[in-house]
């Protein structure tokens, strides 16, 4: 964990200083003045010792380039004033539970900011680090690089979230998404899809009609094209929509140098990627870690190296024919392809999916 020694400044404050007229609570982006870069989170762990002059806020990076983080969940700032201070609120975490405090934040004028804590004479303000590379992280001393701006989040402005594709399989794009916070599908030709069970080497994927993703649900999206300005979604506050019986995990961070990050298991996790078919499915990997903010599947041990992707209608159609061809009538345990599990009749031990037990239809959950 790397730990910074800090020059704090001491400075007056004075009474006359007002809080920053941000319109509200809402999703923002913050980037620093100074640097260009944005403010993005890839830890839940930190802290800030006015006491100590010590401080530890690692998790806080920034990135330049509007590519970097049009489609990165991280940089999706919640503003949320509490008590006349304010949280900052991303990706299941917040500055609160990072540093142990909430922040104030000063209008400086010209839609310019500063964040900051004073304690016992004390200010620290949150700055960016003062490099000119591509990614920096946050500090709190530099007096050049502590004004920011915070820009509303709206998918019909220039600051909006736009999804960028991670493959293309047979002439489409496709992404996967983990965002703790609700979208709703704005571009046409936008589609999310979640995966409802796995059977043998099939994925069985349903779409979510609404256009509604609910917070903290990971998701596939069919992208309208390759270029995330045609792929917009607008970033919701709530939703009444809900997700069942989804089989798609995923994971906030991927922090290697802080030890907050997802070893990847071969033998139980399948990504989303293309198979040698050249169609979509799901197949094993070759890196260490979970990507942060991306959805991946959990199968149990055993599991073919490639799954295929079926819709949850076809299916049920696939039950429906095996039944026809003689299986309903029969004793034991059939699969969907007809394949002969087991004699015994029963359902113990068999993976999430549906199955024909003895002539009859089964769901095992």
């Amino acid at each position: 964990m790397k730990r910074l020694i800090l020059s704090l400044q001491f400075v007056l404050v004075s009474v006359a200083c007002t809080f920053a007229q941000l319109g509200g609570d809402g999703y923002y982006r913050i980037q620093n003045v100074s640097t260009g870069r944005y403010v993005v989170l890839i830890d839940n762990v930190g802290s800030i010792d006015l006491a100590t002059s010590s401080a530890d806020l690692g998790a806080i990076h920034t990135l330049r380039g509007y590519d970097k983080v049009v489609g990165n969940p991280a940089s999706v700032i919640y503003v949320k004033k509490v008590s006349g201070s304010y949280n900052l609120i991303a990706q299941g975490t917040d500055a609160h539970e990072i540093v142990g405090i909430y922040l104030d934040i000063r209008d400086m004028g010209n839609n310019v900011y500063r964040a900051y804590k004073t304690k016992g004479g004390v200010t620290v303000y949150l700055c960016d680090e003062d490099y000119d590379t591509a990614e920096g992280y946050m500090m709190s001393s530099g007096s050049r690089t502590r004004d920011w701006r915070i820009i509303p989040i709206t998918s019909s402005s220039d600051n909006y979230f736009g999804i960028t594709p991670e493959l293309s399989a047979e002439g489409v794009h496709y992404a996967t998404l983990y965002a703790s916070f609700p979208v709703k599908l704005s571009s046409s030709g936008l589609k999310a899809y979640y995966i409802r069970l796995i059977n043998e080497d099939v994925a069985v994927y349903d779409e979510i009609t609404e256009g509604e993703i609910p917070a903290s649900t990971p998701v596939i999206i069919q992208c309208s094209s390759e270029s995330y300005a045609n792929n917009r979604a607008e970033v919701l506050s709530s939703t009444s929509v809900k997700v069942t019986n989804n089989q798609l995990k995923g994971v906030y961070f991927d922090n290697v140098k802080r030890k907050n990050a997802t070893p990847y298991d071969a033998s139980t996790m399948r990504v989303l990627g293309k198979l040698s078919d050249g169609s979509l499915g799901f197949v094993k990997a070759s890196f260490t870690n979970l990507p942060a903010n991306k959805a991946y599947l959990e199968v149990p041990e055993g599991t073919p190296d490639e799954l295929h992707l079926m819709s949850y209608e076809k299916y049920l159609e696939g039950i429906h024919a095996v039944a026809k061809e003689g299986k309903a009538g029969q004793a034991g345990v059939y699969s969907i392809t007809g394949h002969k599990l087991s004699d015994n009749g029963s359902a113990d031990g068999l993976p999430a999916g549906l199955y024909l037990i003895n002539g009859k239809k089964v769901a095992v959950k």
